[in-house]
């Protein structure tokens, strides 16, 4: 049996309009190829309101295509924006010198 690792890339989808849902989001990324991960966070303090963003998973090639053709998408009466997502910048522990001294 022969595997094939298929590169990934993670894509964020901005500019939500509030009322958007998963159900409405997903099936458009969906029709442009195998989504393996999305996740839309919720707002905490307005239950059922999304925080105007989402994140979708897909093979770069199918990202890429997606990238292409929705961003500037109209989805709910917004401009939807859709680009790689960046990583997390890492936090650097104050204890770490640049300069290799100590603060001690």
């Amino acid at each position: 049996m022969l595997f094939i690792k298929v590169k990934s890339m993670k894509i964020y989808i901005g500019n939500l309009s509030y009322e958007t849902d998963e159900e409405t989001l997903k099936p458009i990324f969906e029709e442009l190829g195998t989504v393996t991960d999305f996740y839309m966070p919720m707002d905490d303090a307005y239950p059922g309101q999304n925080r105007g963003f989402a994140f979708c998973t897909m093979p770069s090639e199918d990202a890429k295509r997606s990238i292409e053709e929705l961003d500037g998408l109209e989805i709910d009466g917004r401009i939807i924006r859709v680009n790689a997502a960046k990583d997390k910048a890492k936090k650097q522990n104050p204890r770490d010198n640049q300069d290799g001294g100590d603060y001690w």
